[in-house]
């Protein structure tokens, strides 16, 4: 009874992985893999275990990969995140009239915190600097895709306030 079972169950966990439900298939497969661990049915159960094995295998390393994806504008059935605190520095230094700066690349983790930031721009000025370091304080809702928070990779032109 066990091993039919269990056969059932694999191929429910086999879906999910196909469908891209990475943790129902971990879930499942270490489920099934728990409830054949003491259970001794010769050489059909031996083939099964390994089967359930490879799953497991298969759906961590897809899993793995996922998770270290980075998403960007246009990528499909993701949606951007979406700023909570922004605030840059209050204005220029003296003298300087306000211009664009440059770009800013960040990105935006799976908690919606800025993971890493680079700021490009022909200049390096001192209040450039400062950009980057107030940047690293904002906060984000998450990019999403599938209705799962995803890392983004968020760009966006920087200019300075006015006076």
């Amino acid at each position: 009874m066990l091993p039919a079972i269990a056969r059932r169950d694999y191929m429910t966990a086999r879906a999910a992985l196909d469908a891209g439900d990475y943790d129902r298939a971990l879930s499942d497969g270490r489920r099934i893999s728990t409830m054949m661990a003491a259970y001794d049915g010769g050489a059909s159960v031996a083939g099964l275990r390994s089967v359930v094995e490879q799953l497991l295998a298969r759906a961590a390393a897809v899993k793995a990969r996922e998770e270290e994806r980075i998403y960007a504008e246009g990528d499909p059935g993701v949606i951007p995140p979406g700023p909570l605190s922004r605030q840059l520095p209050a204005a220029p230094p003296a003298g300087l009239t306000s211009q664009a700066v440059g770009t800013l690349e960040m990105l935006i983790s799976r908690e919606g915190e800025v993971e890493a930031i680079k700021l490009h721009t022909p200049l390096n000025r001192y209040h450039e600097r400062m950009i980057v370091s107030a940047a690293k304080a904002w906060r984000y809702t998450p990019a999403s895709k599938d209705g799962k928070p995803v890392r983004f990779r968020l760009v966006a032109s920087i200019n300075l306030p006015e006076n």
